[in-house]
């Protein structure tokens, strides 16, 4: 006789889960990327339970073997968003960026590391080693003078004496320095503002003398218009991503001749946050292997170049970073909608695959995650934007018949980003205790082409709002989220079109603001040289359009505001200073709404710490419960909430 199982009845929301706080963070590494040595294969793995610690690692089965001692960070603050800052002399040694004080220090696998620089106020990123020269070609950021406008440049590091060579300089920002294998040639990228790396870079190639210093360069491809990211050699070619066609595609420059060599309507490559990324790899004159992205969701593939052939692989990721090629083989971080990232081996000419190593095991069953549908809804004229729906799940749970979930609207950072296809378990965390979740791929996000992310420029707090709502009701018209209790979240960019959310509209119940934006001047006036002019593109130029900045700012309009919101804050944040949640905090209180301002002491722009990530999940289900008249599984109240 078939068993039937019972399922508890209870109100969404208020559902208990195994998937605690505590669980999230206490196997919570993460990789940040992969790199091979002799042989054998290294990852830097991140450790929130060690305040947010870098480390590197040689991976063997389930072993993880750390070369560096428990003090060191393997982290670089350029552009403040960090991005790749690991390197090998192919030989025996590594050479990584040191987040205390940002110098380059090289290590030996069973040694101590010793400081290459010995510099103050200098960061560096983006290693290219020369083997010529005993040298390493590095993209260096001088904050001597100034730590609003650092100045940027491509500098050459002699291994030996730690003196530093500036190779090229003059432009605002520069990446992706790549020596060909002769060492006279040198590939790079640069940008200057307005200009974000996605709106327009140029690719860059110069001649070396036998110092290594440039003799002659020229503009080999970009614009203001044309983003080109990662080149690559190979011999005598020359390999990069651009979107010159409105999609980021894989061209090559041969004999002075460009040429797309995969014309899809698919994207190659994301936008540059993070310095350095590399999205493909070359194996030899006819492989490639190659990541796309389609609908947000990566795939990847053998492309060859000599007869366009492109052979997709059958792989169980739907997302794949830090791609690295060694011997014939490709190494890459993949993970999917359930399962957590891992290093991955895979043979291209049979494209066998197996995993190397996780840093993490799912702390539930997979029978308690929510898997996503990815959906597509109308937001006026003409126009679709995206999103994954996830339904509430647990299999201790039901809904009743008729029931509807509290609805949880998230709202992606950057805002030049995406809601991404893999596994986020702070947002199963949500669906396991009975809330509906839409992450949102609204106007302006990446992954569906140039033209929908320019949707975004001079609309910045309107578009990305406009979507979050229409999602949010898409899902209350189909009868899957409670109309009563619908809240949206969202951090930096995104806790900015959370604010605007709650201020100029009516459709949310409650929000969540985690390091977000409420004055678009003060960002304008205060913040970071990397974003100092994004504005100008998703705003316009200030002080020019100043009325327009104080218009969209949700902390002019707070008096609009009416519903309960919790700001979450870093109290050493350099991209959103604390003081823009405090003055929203303030005016909310002081009108009687319900809120909490929480804040982290020793966080910047996001949260590192295993104990600050725990705290800031616990006080958000707090928050919720409360204003949403839900039972709370937490014996302790987390936070105060003011006017409750």
């Amino acid at each position: 006789m078939k068993q039937i199982k019972h399922h508890t009845i209870k109100t969404p929301g208020s559902w208990s889960s195994l998937l605690t706080p505590e669980k999230m963070v206490q196997k919570a590494n993460t990789l940040g990327g992969i790199i091979s040595l002799n042989s054998e294969i290294f990852v830097v793995e991140s450790r929130p339970s060690e305040k947010g610690r870098n480390t590197i690692g040689k991976i063997d089965g389930d072993q993880f073997d750390e070369i560096l001692p428990a003090e060191a960070n393997v982290r670089t603050r350029v552009h403040e968003y960090g991005g790749n800052c690991l390197a090998t002399d192919n030989k025996e040694s590594f050479f990584y960026t040191e987040f205390s004080d940002q110098n380059i220090y090289r290590v030996k696998p069973g040694q101590k590391p010793t400081a290459i620089t010995k510099c103050e106020k200098l960061r560096f990123a983006n290693f290219t080693f020369d083997q010529k020269r005993n040298a390493l070609f590095a993209v260096m950021e001088d904050h001597r003078k100034s730590d609003l406008d650092p100045e940027n440049s491509i500098v050459r590091i002699d291994i030996d004496t730690g003196n530093i060579t500036m190779v090229v300089s003059g432009h605002d920002f520069y990446a992706y320095p790549k020596l060909n294998s002769d060492g006279n040639k040198l590939a790079f990228i640069a940008w200057n503002h307005p200009q974000m790396p996605w709106d327009g870079t140029e690719l860059f190639l110069a001649n070396l003398n036998e110092s290594g210093d440039v003799v002659e360069s020229e503009k080999i491809s970009g614009s203001a218009d044309e983003s080109v990211v990662q080149p690559e050699w190979h011999n005598d070619s020359l390999y990069f991503l651009s979107d010159k066609s409105g999609w980021w595609n894989l061209h090559s420059y041969k004999n002075g001749t460009i040429s797309n060599l995969l014309p899809m309507q698919a994207e190659f490559a994301k936008p540059m946050w993070g310095i350095g990324t590399s999205y493909y790899q070359i194996i030899s004159e006819t492989r490639i292997f190659v990541t796309w992205c389609t609908q947000a969701q990566w795939q990847a593939g053998i492309f060859n170049p000599v007869d366009g052939n492109l052979k997709k692989l059958e792989l169980p990721y739907s997302s794949f970073s830090s791609v690295h090629a060694d011997e014939n083989q490709i190494y890459f971080i993949g993970s999917s909608f359930t399962s957590l990232p891992e290093a991955v081996r895979l043979n291209p000419e049979t494209g066998a695959y197996s995993t190397l190593y996780r840093a993490a095991e799912l702390p539930i069953s997979k029978d308690f995650l929510s898997i996503p549908e990815s959906i597509e809804f109308s937001v006026g004229n003409s126009e679709k934007a995206h999103a994954f729906y996830y339904p509430p799940h647990n299999p201790e749970y039901a809904l009743t018949e008729g029931e509807k979930p509290p609805l949880l609207v998230i709202s992606h950072g950057g805002p030049t980003s995406c809601a991404t296809a893999t596994i986020d378990l702070s947002i199963q965390f949500w669906t396991s205790r009975g809330f509906a979740v839409v992450d949102v791929n609204y106007s302006g996000s990446s992954g569906f082409g140039r033209e929908f992310r320019d949707r975004l420029k001079g609309n910045w707090g309107l578009v990305d709002v406009r979507d979050c709502e229409k999602a949010a009701l898409y899902l209350i018209e189909k009868g899957l989220a409670d109309p009563q209790k619908v809240a949206i979240r969202g951090g930096s960019a995104g806790g900015f079109t959370t604010l605007c959310a709650l201020t100029f509209t009516d459709s949310f119940n409650a929000g969540a603001s985690h390091f977000g934006l409420s004055d678009l001047e003060m960002l304008a006036k205060e913040t970071h040289k990397f974003e100092s002019r994004y504005m100008d593109k998703l705003i316009g130029e200030y002080p020019q359009h100043k009325d327009i900045y104080q218009s969209r700012s949700p902390i002019n309009s707070a008096e609009k505001l009416s519903c309960p919101i919790i700001f979450l804050q870093g109290l050493e944040d350099k991209v959103v200073p604390p003081n823009q949640a405090e003055r929203m905090f303030e005016i909310l209180k002081e009108k009687g709404i319900a809120t909490s301002y929480v804040t982290y002491e020793g966080e910047g722009h996001g949260f590192r710490k295993s104990e600050n990530i725990k705290h800031a999940l616990e006080a958000e289900l707090y928050f919720y419960s409360r204003v949403f008249d839900l039972e709370c599984e937490l014996e302790q109240p987390p936070i105060e909430i003011h006017n409750i």
